[in-house]
C-alpha cells in the first residue's frame, strides 16, 4: 500500500480561479462555456453581465447554434435553447400548441423578447411594485426598459423527419 506522501508526489493538481468553467476538462481560460458562446458572457470581467443592444446579434447567433441541426420535437428544442438563453437574462414564452401548429403549417412562431419575466422595452404596469421602483432601487430605471422593444421569430423548415429551426430578432 502506498503512503499518502507517495501518492501526493504523483498527483498534479492545478487550481483555476478564472472567470469561466472548464470545458472538456481543460484547465485553460476557454471563455466559451460548453461550446455555446451566447454573446461572450463567459467573460466574467465584463462590467455588465446581462445582454445588451450591442451584443444582441451575438446572443441570437448563440441561440441559433443551440438550435442547429434537425430537431424532431420543436417544443423540446425551443425549451432547451431557452434554457441556454436564460444565462444572458433574456427569456421568451413557450406555447407548445402554437409552436407545433407553426411547425406543421410552415409558419413563424413569434414571441416578445423578455428580460427576466418582463417584456423588453414595455412600460411596467403600475401594480408591479418591484418593476416600477417602489421596491428595490428607487428612482432607477429598470434594465429591461433601457432595451429596445424586440420580438423573437422562429422559422421551421421541414428536414427529413424533423425540422430545422432558425431564430431571428425583429426590432
Amino acid at each position: 500500500m502506498k503512503r499518502f506522501k507517495e501518492v501526493r508526489q504523483q498527483v498534479s493538481e492545478e487550481y483555476y480561479s478564472g472567470p469561466t468553467a472548464y470545458a472538456g476538462g481543460d484547465t485553460t481560460n476557454v471563455g466559451d462555456i460548453a461550446g455555446s458562446n451566447l454573446g461572450a458572457f463567459a467573460n466574467g470581467s465584463r462590467p455588465t453581465q446581462y445582454g445588451s443592444e450591442k451584443n444582441l446579434g451575438e446572443i441570437i447567433g448563440g441561440l441559433n447554434v443551440a438550435l442547429s441541426g434537425t430537431k424532431l420535437d420543436p417544443v423540446d428544442s425551443l425549451t432547451r435553447a431557452r434554457a441556454k438563453l436564460n444565462m444572458t437574462g433574456f427569456n421568451f414564452e413557450i406555447d407548445p400548441k402554437a409552436i407545433r401548429m407553426a411547425a406543421t403549417e410552415g409558419e413563424m412562431y413569434q414571441v416578445p423578447l423578455m428580460f427576466m419575466d418582463r417584456v423588453v422595452g414595455e412600460e411596467v404596469p403600475p401594480e408591479d411594485m418591484a418593476g416600477n421602483g417602489e421596491i428595490g432601487d428607487e428612482g432607477k430605471v429598470p434594465y429591461e426598459q433601457t432595451l429596445p422593444k424586440s420580438e423573437l421569430s422562429f422559422a421551421f423548415t421541414p428536414s427529413g423527419t424533423g425540422y430545422r429551426i432558425t431564430a431571428t430578432i425583429m426590432k
